[in-house]
């Protein structure tokens, strides 16, 4: 996605002399990004607290080959 925003060219112009790329659209993506951003790293977080819940584990020790 960073290849694909730093690759606009917001000079380039349709045949109607339109932009094709506008700046309040990649602004607008950009904010879509990064609300998607945090929503992966919120399911992530959900899923270790799950995974810590499950083991029954005590501190930061990791399961051994009998837990």
């Amino acid at each position: 996605m960073q290849e694909f925003v730093k690759s606009i060219d917001y000079n380039e112009r349709a045949d109607s002399g339109m932009p094709i790329f506008k700046i309040k659209d990649t602004l607008a993506e950009m904010q879509a990004i990064s609300k998607a951003l945090d929503s992966l790293k919120d399911l992530e977080n959900r899923y270790k607290e799950e995974q810590q819940e499950a083991s029954g584990l005590r501190g930061d020790t990791t399961p051994g080959m009998f837990d």
